[in-house]
Protein backbone atom coordinates (compact mmCIF):
# COMPACT_ATOMS: atom_id res chain seq x y z
CA UNK A 1 0.00 0.00 0.00
CA UNK A 2 2.90 2.61 -0.27
CA UNK A 3 1.28 5.67 -1.70
CA UNK A 4 -1.84 4.10 -1.92
CA UNK A 5 -2.81 4.40 1.51
CA UNK A 6 -0.75 7.97 2.25
CA UNK A 7 -3.19 9.07 5.00
CA UNK A 8 -4.92 5.91 5.90
CA UNK A 9 -3.41 2.89 6.57
CA UNK A 10 0.29 4.30 6.36
CA UNK A 11 -0.07 5.91 9.43
CA UNK A 12 -0.67 3.12 11.45
CA UNK A 13 0.97 0.23 9.09
CA UNK A 14 4.29 1.39 7.44
CA UNK A 15 4.20 -0.26 3.95
CA UNK A 16 8.07 -0.47 4.28
CA UNK A 17 7.81 -3.74 7.28
CA UNK A 18 5.16 -5.17 4.91
CA UNK A 19 6.03 -8.48 3.84
CA UNK A 20 4.38 -11.48 1.37
CA UNK A 21 6.06 -14.35 2.09
CA UNK A 22 7.08 -17.19 -0.87
CA UNK A 23 4.38 -19.94 -0.78
CA UNK A 24 3.53 -22.53 -3.73
CA UNK A 25 -0.38 -22.50 -2.22
CA UNK A 26 -3.12 -21.14 -3.91
CA UNK A 27 -3.14 -17.91 -1.87
CA UNK A 28 -1.20 -14.63 -1.09
CA UNK A 29 -0.63 -13.60 2.46
CA UNK A 30 0.18 -9.90 4.01
CA UNK A 31 1.42 -9.26 7.13
CA UNK A 32 1.70 -5.68 8.03
CA UNK A 33 3.02 -5.06 11.23
CA UNK A 34 1.70 -1.92 13.29
CA UNK A 35 4.05 0.84 14.92
CA UNK A 36 1.78 3.32 16.64
CA UNK A 37 -0.26 2.85 20.12
CA UNK A 38 -3.36 3.61 17.97
CA UNK A 39 -2.68 0.32 15.79
CA UNK A 40 -3.09 -1.63 19.10
CA UNK A 41 -6.01 0.28 20.39
CA UNK A 42 -9.79 -0.71 21.19
CA UNK A 43 -8.37 -4.50 21.54
CA UNK A 44 -11.03 -7.20 22.91
CA UNK A 45 -8.76 -10.23 22.25
CA UNK A 46 -6.35 -9.71 25.47
CA UNK A 47 -4.09 -12.90 24.62
CA UNK A 48 -2.69 -11.33 22.06
CA UNK A 49 0.24 -9.71 22.32
CA UNK A 50 2.02 -6.09 21.95
CA UNK A 51 2.90 -6.93 18.43
CA UNK A 52 0.03 -8.98 17.06
CA UNK A 53 -2.38 -6.15 18.43
CA UNK A 54 -0.72 -3.56 16.51
CA UNK A 55 -0.17 -5.90 13.43
CA UNK A 56 -2.59 -6.21 10.23
CA UNK A 57 -3.12 -8.99 7.93
CA UNK A 58 -4.86 -9.68 5.06
CA UNK A 59 -4.93 -13.20 2.90
CA UNK A 60 -6.44 -14.00 -0.62
CA UNK A 61 -7.50 -17.62 -1.03
CA UNK A 62 -7.16 -17.45 -4.69
CA UNK A 63 -9.23 -17.11 -7.12
CA UNK A 64 -11.79 -14.66 -5.34
CA UNK A 65 -11.65 -15.36 -1.32
CA UNK A 66 -10.09 -12.18 0.98
CA UNK A 67 -10.05 -11.83 4.13
CA UNK A 68 -8.15 -8.87 6.38
CA UNK A 69 -7.98 -8.62 9.99
CA UNK A 70 -6.53 -6.46 12.83
CA UNK A 71 -7.03 -6.13 16.94
CA UNK A 72 -10.43 -3.71 16.32
CA UNK A 73 -12.20 -5.42 12.66
CA UNK A 74 -12.24 -8.27 10.50
CA UNK A 75 -13.09 -8.00 7.07
CA UNK A 76 -14.52 -10.27 4.35
CA UNK A 77 -14.31 -9.74 0.86
CA UNK A 78 -16.98 -10.69 -1.65
CA UNK A 79 -16.21 -11.18 -4.72
CA UNK A 80 -18.63 -11.63 -7.94
CA UNK A 81 -16.86 -11.79 -11.05
CA UNK A 82 -19.57 -10.33 -14.05
CA UNK A 83 -17.37 -10.46 -16.70
CA UNK A 84 -13.43 -10.29 -17.62
CA UNK A 85 -13.22 -6.72 -16.90
CA UNK A 86 -16.09 -6.55 -14.17
CA UNK A 87 -17.10 -7.33 -10.84
CA UNK A 88 -19.34 -6.86 -7.79
CA UNK A 89 -17.33 -6.13 -4.54
CA UNK A 90 -19.24 -6.74 -1.32
CA UNK A 91 -17.00 -5.84 2.14
CA UNK A 92 -18.07 -7.49 5.11
CA UNK A 93 -16.82 -5.81 8.47
CA UNK A 94 -16.78 -8.37 11.84
CA UNK A 95 -16.45 -6.79 14.83
CA UNK A 96 -15.61 -8.41 18.15
CA UNK A 97 -19.28 -8.82 20.35
CA UNK A 98 -17.51 -7.01 23.36
CA UNK A 99 -16.29 -4.15 21.01
CA UNK A 100 -19.12 -4.05 18.92
CA UNK A 101 -21.50 -3.40 22.04
CA UNK A 102 -18.90 -0.38 23.19
CA UNK A 103 -18.89 1.34 20.29
CA UNK A 104 -21.87 4.12 19.74
CA UNK A 105 -23.49 4.54 16.92
CA UNK A 106 -21.44 7.18 15.91
CA UNK A 107 -17.91 5.57 16.67
CA UNK A 108 -19.49 2.35 13.92
CA UNK A 109 -20.69 4.86 11.84
CA UNK A 110 -16.84 6.01 12.17
CA UNK A 111 -15.28 2.71 11.41
CA UNK A 112 -17.78 2.01 8.57
CA UNK A 113 -16.95 5.20 6.77
CA UNK A 114 -12.88 4.73 7.52
CA UNK A 115 -12.62 1.19 5.56
CA UNK A 116 -15.06 2.60 2.62
CA UNK A 117 -12.03 5.41 2.35
CA UNK A 118 -9.30 2.49 2.36
CA UNK A 119 -11.32 0.78 -0.50
CA UNK A 120 -11.75 4.44 -2.26
CA UNK A 121 -8.60 4.84 -2.41
CA UNK A 122 -7.98 1.03 -3.64
CA UNK A 123 -10.43 1.93 -6.12
CA UNK A 124 -8.61 4.98 -7.50
CA UNK A 125 -5.13 3.20 -7.49
CA UNK A 126 -6.48 0.40 -9.84
CA UNK A 127 -8.06 2.38 -12.39
CA UNK A 128 -4.78 3.95 -14.30
CA UNK A 129 -3.32 0.73 -14.32
CA UNK A 130 -6.67 -1.18 -15.97
CA UNK A 131 -6.51 2.02 -18.38
CA UNK A 132 -3.13 1.35 -19.22
CA UNK A 133 -3.28 -2.27 -19.69
CA UNK A 134 -6.09 -1.93 -21.98
CA UNK A 135 -4.28 0.66 -23.91
CA UNK A 136 -3.56 0.05 -28.11
CA UNK A 137 0.59 0.46 -27.03
CA UNK A 138 0.64 -1.37 -23.99
CA UNK A 139 3.69 -4.66 -24.00
CA UNK A 140 3.92 -7.13 -20.98
CA UNK A 141 5.91 -5.08 -18.26
CA UNK A 142 7.46 -6.78 -15.32
CA UNK A 143 6.25 -6.67 -11.85
CA UNK A 144 7.66 -4.68 -8.72
CA UNK A 145 9.10 -6.47 -5.74
CA UNK A 146 6.13 -5.42 -3.86
CA UNK A 147 3.49 -6.93 -6.43
CA UNK A 148 4.44 -10.60 -5.31
CA UNK A 149 0.98 -11.00 -4.25
CA UNK A 150 0.01 -10.43 -8.08
CA UNK A 151 2.87 -12.66 -9.03
CA UNK A 152 1.39 -15.41 -6.87
CA UNK A 153 -2.11 -14.82 -8.40
CA UNK A 154 -0.88 -14.94 -11.92
CA UNK A 155 1.23 -18.41 -11.39
CA UNK A 156 -2.67 -20.15 -9.70
CA UNK A 157 -3.67 -18.55 -13.33
CA UNK A 158 -1.11 -20.05 -14.96
CA UNK A 159 -1.08 -23.48 -13.27
CA UNK A 160 -5.14 -23.72 -14.09
CA UNK A 161 -4.78 -23.05 -17.50
CA UNK A 162 -2.07 -25.85 -17.63
CA UNK A 163 -4.30 -28.48 -15.86
CA UNK A 164 -6.93 -27.31 -18.59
Amino acid sequence: HIGTHKYSLELDYPARQSTVPDNNGPWAFLAMPGETPAAASLSSFATLSDSQRKSLFAAAVFPSFLIAASNQVGLWYQLKPNAYDQMDLYIHILLHPELNAAMTPDDLIETRNRIVDIHKEDIAANKGPWQGLNGRLTTQGRLCSLEKAIWQLNQYWIQRMAAA
